[in-house]
């Protein structure tokens, strides 16, 4: 059956959820520059997510996920933002990937989609801070999985921290896999989680290819703080969504990328 759209109302919650999910608390001052949408619509977006008790009101005009234990926590993964793009995006990147190699994997949740497939590979040393990957393949023979301990981040389902970092730099990466919120063209990768970007940097420090992988909605973006410029990207991997324009400013910036069918 196909996949059926979805509508820009569909689309802007999901894009509110995603974005929510790495921060404590947002104002729609924040949302609205971040969706180029006018703050009264995202005040009629807040308010249908309210009733669906998706979000809370914390205050001072704040909001928050809902993160009651007695809430369906699958309802972020549903109304996640581009999720069939992802598991596009992560096929095309398992090919990049070749066996007897040592690979990193940030927290992210496109990173993650690739995570779930790694086992159709062989002889792979993983490291990872995401605390699901390794549960996925902890007794998978031929992975061999180690986890980046640290300091439990649950808004984004890893580790993050010295610690953290100190792991994922003890070893030397044939290639890592790193995501982001934006790609900007001329400044680079930029996250709105400031906390899992020590992470993301420390593979990309120990690594020999780089390999982003990214949504097409996410390219030409900003979105919070720069941190690994375009002269460090050995690839972007990205889905069929990619605009004329977007394809054209990649290559003047001179980003190497790759569309995945």
């Amino acid at each position: 059956m196909a996949r059926t759209p979805l509508s820009q109302i569909e689309r802007r919650n999901a894009a509110i959820l995603e974005y929510m999910h790495g921060h404590s608390s947002v104002t729609v001052d924040e949302l609205a520059p971040y969706l180029n949408v006018s703050e009264i619509t995202v005040r009629r977006d807040l308010n249908y997510l309210l009733g669906a008790k998706m979000i809370l009101r914390t205050g001072a005009g704040r909001y928050s996920l809902n993160e009651d234990p007695s809430f369906d926590v699958d309802l972020f993964q549903r109304y996640s933002l581009h999720h069939a793009e992802k598991v596009s995006i992560a096929r095309a990147a398992l090919e990049l990937i070749e066996s007897n190699s040592v690979i990193g994997m940030d927290s992210s949740t496109t990173v993650l989609e690739l995570g779930k497939i790694l086992q159709q590979k062989q002889n792979l040393t993983v490291v990872t801070n995401n605390l699901f990957i390794p549960a996925y393949h902890c007794q998978h023979p031929s992975l061999h999985i180690f986890f980046a301990g640290g300091s439990v981040y649950l808004a984004q389902n890893s580790t993050e921290g010295a610690d953290t970092c100190q792991a994922i730099s003890t070893f030397h990466y044939d290639t890592v896999f790193l995501s982001a919120n934006a790609l900007d063209f001329q400044n680079g990768l930029n996250n709105t989680d400031y906390r899992s970007i020590d992470a993301k940097l420390a593979y990309a420090e120990n690594a020999d290819r780089r390999v982003i992988l990214l949504d097409s909605s996410k390219l030409g973006r900003k979105a919070g703080k720069f941190f690994l410029p375009p002269s460090q990207i050995d690839l972007v991997v990205t889905d069929s969504g990619i605009t004329p324009e977007q394809r054209a400013a990649l290559e003047s910036a001179g980003i190497p990328f790759q569309v995945a069918e």
